[in-house]
């Protein structure tokens, strides 16, 4: 059998990106590729098919969809050993998963630099880049890093700060004056009560004589 066929999960993951996100531009296959490159079916699979197996998005707000497919990296059966995701001159596999977004040489171009587009290449297993499990979000949120890798690492080169540095918001605000304010009343309560029980303490007595 010949010819050609795009992965099952990169179909299915095409399919999820233009649900939520219809005026994305995505690309598979690409006849003018190199040999080796993933957007060409050079790897067959177990009926001898050439498998696609990379896509290309273009769109805007970019950066969650980077971060989402990251967070599966080693999670997500298709993006197994040999899956790897590009974005904005940095690339993060799966099989170098604990260096994070590794920084990539300058290809001479915002398209070859991958900074208009995020690119993502699947797993070589058929098993992997067959697989039909669903994707999750995508184009929305922003996912956590990957397993052992702080903010700094994934964040950081997307543009991301971590949560808890972030500007809090206005229920945090009121929390944190309704705080302050009981601890200062608690406080100045407490030093006025000291205040009084030393007043007393100090204060000379009278005799019983006196008091007569």
């Amino acid at each position: 059998m010949s010819g050609h066929r795009n992965a099952v999960a990169l179909d299915t993951l095409v399919r999820g990106i233009k649900s939520t996100h219809p005026g994305t531009t995505i690309g598979t296959y690409r006849a003018g590729s190199g040999n080796d490159s993933d957007h060409k079916p050079w790897l067959k699979d177990s009926n001898g098919v050439g498998v696609v197996r990379a896509a290309d998005v273009m769109g805007r707000s970019l950066d969650p969809l980077a971060r989402n497919l990251a967070s599966q990296l080693g999670r997500h059966p298709a993006l197994g050993p040999g899956a790897y995701i590009i974005w904005r001159k940095r690339i993060i596999s799966t099989d170098r998963l604990g260096e994070g977004w590794r920084t990539m040489g300058d290809r001479g171009g915002d398209t070859a630099n991958h900074m208009d587009h995020v690119h993502v290449s699947l797993t070589k297993s058929q098993t992997g880049f067959d697989s039909r499990r669903a994707w999750g979000p995508l184009m929305t949120g922003s996912a956590p890093p990957p397993p052992g890798l702080a903010d700094t690492s994934a964040g950081a080169a997307l543009g991301y700060q971590p949560a808890s540095v972030g500007v809090p918001d206005l229920e945090s605000i009121k929390a944190s004056i309704t705080g302050l304010v009981v601890t200062g009343a608690v406080l100045f309560g407490g030093v006025a009560l000291v205040g009084i029980g030393a007043a007393r303490l100090t204060r000379p007595s009278k005799s019983r004589g006196a008091a007569a």
